[in-house]
């Protein structure tokens, strides 16, 4: 497994580093990805890849001034997706690019397939989406070329994907709802849920990304509307659960529904009174 760690914008602009196993992050000479800003402690953050979940991990290593991943708060560890904007205290800002997965076998049918003469091809590449943090720092670059600027915008990096290379703009996230999905079993995590579906699995286009191979790439959907929550299964290899019984459609699911994708327990939960509900004072 090979990763990139690089740097854009800012005072670490021009910052690029290629790595295995592990990267540590700090203002200190021996770390792998040295930055220069004083927000950034000594001995910041780590990236690592984890064999176990086949997939590389941030750590927040007791730093004064906290790691974000896409603007999230980082607490402890957090799983990684083929691409992220990494941030340490409020002045260095990193991208993070997966560069190979290896070989995998397919798990359920997420390929498409084009006719040929006598022939089938099968397209099993998928382009991540574009994080907020990076679509933000485009749209900046994209304003400061216009008339009058001195800001110049560079090209693409060398090594990001098509879809990416290309400049076409990613979708806007939905606005965040009034729920929330929590992953009890390893590697375990809170996710907060928005309007309409979110794709739950190991892809890096998923909302909830779960780096667990018990999960499919594309497992389940939770779909979200209004204060309503259905759960779907998207042909998953093990499966997805509710109430002990496995579905095949669609389940309208609650905060005591009790949650398994394959064996991975979950639990849905309230970030914010529902329609109707007012807030405790």
């Amino acid at each position: 497994m090979r990763a990139r760690l690089f740097a854009r914008f800012g005072p670490e602009a021009g910052l690029d580093v290629e790595f295995g196993d592990e990267a540590t992050i700090g203002r200190g000479r021996d770390n792998s990805v040295p930055l220069s800003s004083r927000e950034v402690s000594q001995q910041h953050a780590r990236v690592f890849f984890d064999a176990e979940s086949a997939a590389y991990w941030l750590e927040d290593l007791g730093s004064l001034n906290g790691t974000r991943l896409d603007g999230e708060p980082v607490s402890g560890r957090a799983p990684l997706g083929a691409l992220h904007v990494l941030s340490f205290g409020a002045a260095a800002e990193l991208f993070f690019l997966e560069l190979d997965r290896g070989p995998e076998k397919p798990e359920e049918p997420e390929t498409a397939a084009l006719e040929t003469t006598g022939r089938r091809t099968r397209i099993d590449a998928e382009a991540p989406i574009l994080p907020a943090g990076l679509q933000a720092k485009r749209a900046d670059a994209a304003a400061a070329g216009k008339p009058g600027s001195t800001t110049r915008v560079e090209e693409s990096p060398a090594g990001l994907p098509p879809s990416l290379a290309g400049g076409h703009a990613a979708p806007v996230p939905a606005a965040a709802g009034r729920f929330g999905l929590e992953i009890l079993g390893s590697p375990g995590g809170r996710f907060e849920l928005h309007e309409g579906d979110n794709l739950l699995g190991r892809s890096g286009r998923a909302r909830v990304v779960v780096a667990n191979r018990v999960l499919s790439r594309r497992h389940a959907v939770l779909r979200v509307e209004g204060d309503r929550v259905w759960l779907r299964d998207e042909g998953s290899r093990n499966h997805t659960f509710v109430g002990g019984e496995e579905i095949s459609g669609e389940v309208e699911i609650e905060p005591a529904s009790e949650l398994r994708f394959g064996r991975l327990e979950a639990r849905l939960y309230l970030t914010g009174p529902v329609a109707g509900e007012e807030e405790p004072e």
